[in-house]
């Protein structure tokens, strides 16, 4: 028999609250808060592919406030135009028609992040709080489906996303993902340290490595950067967990990411700490971010074939340093 009494100690504890917002331009978009007692606060948008704007961990920011305010999706991207629109928050969703360059008449990132989710639906079971939606997407005139499952827990520092995704095409279709992952300040600091299991070797995809003077273990030594730069790290073979952590002691917390090699076997991170940005992005993916074509060119794009769910997680918790 369940105790009224502790029913309401739970939900004192944790509150949902949904409702819209309207931008100066009179659009208006969805959003969800979520407050989580000891736990990470979420706040989502089911506008913006349920992808996540803000989170608190016990009253302690961990995402990046990125460099546009918090809007309505936008159809039609071309070119870079995906940056304009460019949140931050913990999760920017890229794909599942373009990672990366703009590619093949593709924008930059593709555009899952400016896709809104169908019926949202929430729900509450022995201290978890979870949101469900299905996100739909339409590329080269096949129909993209993710069925996404946001959840975070009372008195735990953890968020899991799960996707499951699939076409209703008669063929295989290229269904490139990456899980753009943004931590700001005060995560982000000079005394910041990101450590990789299973490393092997990392190469510089994009920028200069003259802008990393901590190089990628020390991010925010990089204060006076010139420009952004992507490194993508190699793992061990074996794991089917892949995990990177984030410590920082101005913070006082540690932060880590973990992710299901097996449909996300790659690992790239992003680094913009130019004056007034201090971001560094962890970005589990199954492909690069150079774009299709260049993933098409040497055999690493990924497809979809017909009839398959691919199944995709990640999972960020956060822990204060002792």
């Amino acid at each position: 028999m369940i105790d009224p009494a502790d029913t309401r100690l739970r939900r004192q504890k944790a509150s949902v609250r949904s409702s819209q917002v309207t931008g100066s331009d009179g659009r208006v978009w969805r959003a969800i808060d979520i407050a989580c007692d000891q736990g990470i606060a979420l706040r989502l948008l089911p506008d913006r592919g349920l992808d996540i704007s803000a989170a608190w961990y016990r009253g302690r920011p961990l995402h990046w406030t990125g460099w546009s305010e918090e809007a309505s999706p936008v159809s039609g991207l071309r070119g870079h135009e995906w940056e304009t629109h460019f949140f931050g928050g913990l999760l920017s969703t890229c794909g599942l028609d373009n990672v990366g360059e703009p590619s093949e008449g593709y924008p930059l990132h593709g555009s899952f992040n400016h896709s809104p989710a169908g019926t949202v639906a929430t729900h509450r079971a022995d201290g978890t709080i979870s949101v469900s939606a299905t996100i739909d997407q339409i590329s080269d005139g096949v129909r993209f489906s993710s069925r996404r499952h946001v959840e975070t827990a009372i008195g735990r520092g953890r968020v899991s996303i799960c996707d499951e995704t699939w076409h209703d095409g008669d063929k295989p279709v290229p269904a490139p993902i990456l899980y753009h992952i943004n931590f700001g300040w005060p995560l982000i600091a000079a005394d910041s340290e990101v450590e990789i299991a299973d490393h092997l070797e990392s190469r510089i995809e994009f920028g200069d490595p003259a802008d990393l003077p901590g190089g990628w273990s020390r991010p925010g030594l990089a204060s006076g950067a010139r420009a952004a730069v992507t490194v993508e790290h190699r793992l061990a073979p074996g794991p089917s967990i892949g995990r990177a952590t984030l410590v920082s002691k101005t913070a006082g917390l540690k932060v880590e990411v973990s992710f299901d090699r097996n449909t996300l076997p790659r690992l790239l991170q992003w680094i913009d700490c130019r004056p007034d940005n201090g971001v560094v992005a962890l970005e589990p993916a199954n492909c690069g971010t150079r774009g299709r074509a260049h993933d098409r060119l040497h055999g690493s794009l990924p497809f979809l074939a017909p009839g398959e769910r691919r199944r995709t997680s990640v999972v960020i918790e956060a822990e204060p340093l002792h």
